[in-house]
């Protein structure tokens, strides 16, 4: 079981006689494995349980510790090869609502933030049996101090997905497809050990890299603009995030416009350290952009949180008043985006420390 303590302090914070989970990264988070769909309870008293769909509770079994397992079925689960004593019959509201009174829990938390359509009965039915008390912001402020060992997997996880990056460098050719490189990205993250990939992969070229939220599509790269490449890995359930705008051609203008906008990130990330607004790292990176003359072109946030989730709090945006502090670990990541031609991205990932803010990645910002 993973940072239970963490929980247990929002518990006795919020004077919660109980919690309920329901949102799939804050199970992740207690449990370190991926079970959509199920609910966790915590009470104060420390007692757990994980109750899961009908499918996932042979798994359950076999992969969690430290908690109660169960799942539940409308009419029982008579004939199938699973352990009938973890078998509750009824609705999950009934279920659930049966296990919270048998712990005598009056007030409850609950992560409604992570609401989703099929939970919509169950919290009805809870607001009128219970006190409920919505306290997502609570367990995002919590993920938000990474432990050693949730750094060590990020390490890992970024360690992947630079791997994949490096063998695509040496792979990708002029008339290629952005999904064929993307593809290849995800081939070799998956080889070198990604459960999975913490978002889709964005390959984009020429015009397509002028997008933001570009994905990746028939069109072939070539050697006359740039090609941003933007992915992640999730290793044991943490994610990585890293962008790498590179070029097939020898355009010296492409290149220093590359070298500016990492020129800009490495600004941030010398302002980022404990105590410093989310707000100033994003400022810095501003002011050196509009030095530049290329502000204008700036046209999202310098960053973001990450971890269970690859887009967390805490925010690097012009309005964010959070403190940075230590164990937290953000992205850096300006970019310009120039209508009608192209665009390029350029993006770390940073520990705060005690003493100032760590680089996690080992990769070059500039490669080809």
């Amino acid at each position: 079981m993973y940072n239970l303590s963490k929980v247990m302090k929002v518990i006795e914070s919020n004077n919660l006689d109980c919690l309920l989970l329901i949102g799939s990264p804050n199970i992740k988070y207690l449990v370190r494995s991926n079970f959509e769909g199920s609910i966790a309870l915590i009470t104060k008293d420390g007692s757990k349980y994980l109750i899961t769909p009908f499918l996932d509770l042979n798994r359950a079994l076999n992969y969690v510790e430290g908690f109660e397992i169960y799942t539940w079925a409308s009419k029982g689960a008579e004939g199938y090869d699973i352990p009938s004593d973890r078998v509750l019959t009824g609705k999950l509201s009934d279920v659930l609502i049966n296990i919270i009174k048998r712990e005598g829990c009056r007030v409850v938390g609950i992560d409604m933030g992570y609401m989703e359509p099929g939970f919509k009965e169950l919290t009805e039915r809870l607001g009128k049996e219970f006190t409920l008390k919505d306290v997502t912001k609570d367990i995002l402020n919590a993920r938000m101090i990474k432990e050693l060992d949730e750094v060590s997997l990020m390490r890992k996880a970024l360690e992947i997905t630079e791997g994949a990056i490096k063998e695509v460098v040496n792979e990708i050719k002029d008339g290629m497809t952005e999904l064929e490189v993307a593809g290849l990205l995800e081939y070799h993250m998956r080889k070198l050990g990604a459960e999975w990939f913490a978002f889709p992969t964005i390959v984009a070229y020429g015009i397509n890299s002028s997008y933001p939220h570009a994905f990746a599509t028939p069109q072939k790269v070539g050697k006359e603009g740039p090609i941003v490449m933007d992915l992640g890995a999730v290793y044991s359930c943490y994610s990585s995030d890293i962008t790498r705008t590179i070029t097939l051609g020898n355009d010296p203008e492409l290149r220093r416009l590359i070298e500016v906008v990492a020129e800009a990130m490495h600004a941030g990330i010398d302002r980022a350290g404990p105590g410093v607004k989310a707000s100033e790292v994003d400022k810095v990176v501003r002011e050196f952009l509009s030095r530049h003359g290329l502000k204008k072109y700036f046209i999202h946030s310098t960053g973001h949180g990450v971890g269970i989730e690859v887009h967390e709090p805490p925010r690097l945006s012009p309005t964010s008043d959070t403190e940075l502090k230590p164990g937290m670990v953000v992205t850096v990541e300006p970019g310009i985006y120039i209508h009608g031609k192209h665009g390029i991205r350029v993006e770390n990932m940073v520990l705060i420390t005690k003493g100032g803010a760590e680089v996690l990645n080992k990769l070059p910002e500039v490669l080809l």
